[in-house]
């Protein structure tokens, strides 16, 4: 069973800017804070992190950032001519050392650069237009390319060029998640296209059709190394559909939320993040799980932000979920350890057991001796109020007027405790 909790404290403005726009947070690698945030303002961008700030003039945007170890990788349009509305522009790549004083910018004369991803610690990956089709290519720290493959056309051209998350999912195999709209019939595909080193392409898995459009998509590895993936999609009103399929992509469970947009923040093989927007309610995070078989939502925070928030770009850091839109970022803090120590410790002197509600848990086969009472405990060790009532069957604990959250509860007999457990209270 997968143990998890979460403790929320106050929210934190790491970062804000008022003349410039965020157009990216990029996080070191480790249980570290924030490390660099990415500003454009009078096509410079701005290089911020807490040491210095490194400035670069004639840029459009930014394709994609990466932090492999202590080095920043930054791909963007480089502006050569214009004549506004009219830009003549040139993907070129910055490269950053935390360590030194130096700024290398590349340009790139041959290809294009239509997206760019951060892999891991190491790699990184670049989507490439080339007049031989498109070029996937991943290169390793030492600029070494360790993975190629150029694709003349077809499904597979089009979705590379329309990418929207890439991932390492094992030493040899690479996941990318796209959508392209198929001018065929209209309708808008998602698509994830596995490869392998030495085999080049491995699979392409194309979902089915949908009147609505795909936000996000995460693929990943459960702990007997099967693949999974969790699909976000956005289909009419203020609706969302998050939808979890096995490695044969066959839909094992669904949970439906509401929403007009949102972005996956991968925490763990088991545990993600949501950010959502939702058109009524303001931002949320969602934290949910996978636990048999099954999508379980375990927290739901609402935010605020000054802007649209930047839902695919987010992320997780040692203490909490880093959330940013174009003129502000803040810290969500969340402790994601404390929950085991409690439940281990609990383990160890009287059944465990797990509930999800509402309002009421329903605690059965009490036994025989006598109740003394009943405590419910928040994750600071406060003692909170909650009714209850029971007979020889069964226990009623009533959490309807707590604050949605996870609390503890000890069952108290007359020479022992007969029952320990949590509540995972749920709006």
């Amino acid at each position: 069973m997968f143990l998890f909790i979460f403790f929320l404290f106050q929210i934190q403005i790491l970062y804000q800017t008022i003349k410039g726009d965020i157009v990216d947070v990029v996080k070191s690698s480790g249980p570290y804070m924030l490390e660099y945030v990415l500003e454009i303002e009078n096509e410079k961008l701005k290089v911020i992190n807490e040491n210095k700030t490194f400035e670069i003039d004639s840029v459009y945007d930014v394709i994609g950032s990466a932090l492999n170890g202590d080095i920043l990788y930054i791909v963007y349009s480089k502006i050569i001519e214009k004549t506004p509305p009219i830009y003549t522009l040139k993907s070129a790549e910055i490269v950053i050392y935390k360590d030194k004083d130096s700024v290398s910018n590349i340009l790139s004369d041959n290809f294009l650069i239509r997206e760019f991803f951060g892999l891991d610690i190491v790699e990184r990956m670049y989507i490439l237009s080339t007049n031989l089709g498109a070029k996937l290519e991943i290169k390793d720290t030492n600029d070494n390319v360790v993975f190629e493959r150029v694709i003349k056309d077809g499904d597979e051209e089009s979705a590379l060029y329309s990418a929207i998350r890439a991932k390492k999912i094992s030493r040899d195999m690479y996941a990318v998640v796209s959508t392209y709209l198929d001018l065929t019939d209209g309708f808008e595909r998602l698509f994830f296209i596995i490869y392998e080193k030495k085999n080049g392409l491995l699979k392409m898995v194309r979902d089915s059709l949908t009147y609505g459009y795909f936000c996000d998509g995460i693929v990943n590895l459960d702990d007997m190394g099967n693949e999974y993936f969790i699909v976000l999609k956005y289909i009419g009103g203020n609706q969302l559909i998050c939808s979890y399929y096995d490695s044969y992509y066959s839909l094992k469970d669904y949970m439906m939320l509401n929403g007009i947009d949102g972005g996956f923040i991968y925490v763990n093989d088991n545990l993600f993040g949501l950010i959502v927007m939702d058109r009524e309610a303001g931002e949320k995070l969602i934290i949910f799980r996978i636990y048999n078989n099954k999508l379980e939502k375990v927290m739901d925070i609402n935010f605020s932000l000054s802007g649209y928030i930047r839902a695919q770009k987010c992320f997780s850091v040692k203490n909490g979920i880093v959330v940013f839109d174009d003129k502000m970022v803040i810290l969500i803090p969340v402790d994601f350890t404390s929950v085991q120590k409690q439940e281990e410790n609990m383990k160890k002197s009287s059944p465990f057991m797990s509930y999800v509600t509402t309002k009421y848990v329903y605690v059965e086969d009490v036994g025989e001796e006598e109740i003394e009472r009943i405590e419910v405990f928040n994750l600071l060790g406060q003692r909170v109020k909650s009714k209850y009532e029971y007979n020889k069957r069964q226990i009623i604990i009533d959490v309807s007027e707590l604050p949605s959250g996870i609390y503890f509860f000890i069952i108290k007999g007359r020479k022992s405790d007969l029952i320990r457990g949590k509540i995972i209270k749920v709006k």
